[in-house]
């Protein structure tokens, strides 16, 4: 049986947060002790958890010990609360992106490098939605034929903004003059290929991320990665065409029988494939369309799938908090 730990979840009331309840739920976690955390709006309001109501708490009325805690705060907040967390002896899983690419913290996704967990100081890294998604179907091939060079497509779900995203696609869907207000284009009956701002070499931070996490995430700083990422009309649930090119010759069956066995991944074979719909409250990511590039023995083309607000986010950092209990 696995120990119970005291677990504090910073973040609790927004779509991630709760997701992260919903998954310790179902998997059962052990707890001794939950402390929830969320906004000055929130204070005094309560969340069920297994059948009991727990009373939220802000981060202003003191960061209260724990074995563990799940962070789902934005970039400025982590970076303020979670280094007072980890002072206080608690090892943090944090969801941001702040801490991500620093030396030192391990980038996790555990069907793909559990062993990274071994070098923590007290905080781990949760992945980019998208780059945990495309990592467990990507790390079997990589490990057997070595990646040389990926081009990813991204169709992301306005989910991976957040709930007031959500509220917009409605009241656009509803309203087709409604003023975008999250986004930079009207997403509902539409798509754009931006996802956060554009840097100097017209990257927008989305793809900088996804590029600089994969090659952290598969131990492959020389991979040449290529995204481009494009907001699109869906509630939850992240979808990518990747281009995969490897330093050795690669057979399609080959391929399909390491992506049958992959840990975490449903191979879709012969026609049949994954759609965002379908994968929405699924841990699992899903693969299909798995086929030879003409003319290039080296290259594979497949399209994944999966629930960016589950292995995308709360369900990976879940999974992250019982590897790090069952040592």
């Amino acid at each position: 049986m696995k120990k119970a730990v005291s677990l504090a979840v910073v973040g609790a009331t927004g779509l991630v947060g709760r997701t992260m309840l919903r998954v310790l739920e179902e998997r059962e976690i052990p707890l001794s002790d939950l402390s929830l955390f969320a906004s000055p709006q929130s204070k005094g309001k309560t969340l069920v958890f297994r059948g009991k109501p727990h009373e939220i708490q802000t981060l202003e009325d003191g960061a209260r010990a724990a074995d563990y805690a799940l962070f789902a705060l934005r970039n400025r907040l982590a970076a303020e609360w979670v280094p007072q967390f980890r002072n206080a002896g608690t090892v943090v899983i944090d969801n941001s992106s702040y801490f991500r690419m620093h030396n030192g913290v391990p980038l996790v996704v555990p069907e793909v490098n559990e062993h990274a967990l071994k070098h923590h100081s007290g905080l781990i890294a949760n992945p980019n939605c998208t780059a945990a998604i495309a990592s467990v179907a990507l790390a079997p091939l990589h490990r057997a034929f070595r990646l040389s060079r990926l081009i990813l497509s991204t169709y992301q779900s306005v989910s991976g903004t957040g709930q007031r995203a959500l509220e917009e696609l409605e009241k656009e869907t509803a309203n087709s003059t409604y003023p975008p207000q999250i986004y930079p284009r009207p997403v509902a009956f539409n798509l754009f290929p931006q996802i956060g701002d554009f840097n100097a070499a017209g990257l927008c931070v989305e793809e900088q991320k996804i590029s600089e996490e994969l090659q952290k995430i598969l131990d492959a700083p020389e991979l040449s990665v290529t995204v481009t990422t494009v907001r699109v009309p869906v509630r939850v649930g992240h979808s990518l065409s990747i281009f995969a090119e490897f330093e050795k010759d690669i057979a399609l069956t080959e391929a399909n029988e390491l992506l049958r066995r992959a840990p975490g991944l449903v191979l879709m074979e012969g026609q049949e494939y994954a759609t965002p719909l379908g994968c929405e409250g699924r841990d699992e990511v899903f693969a299909g369309r798995l086929r030879q590039v003409p003319r290039n023995q080296k290259a594979l083309l497949l399209w994944v799938v999966g629930d960016n607000l589950r292995k995308g986010a709360a369900t990976n950092a879940v999974q992250i908090l019982e590897k790090l209990i069952e040592k």
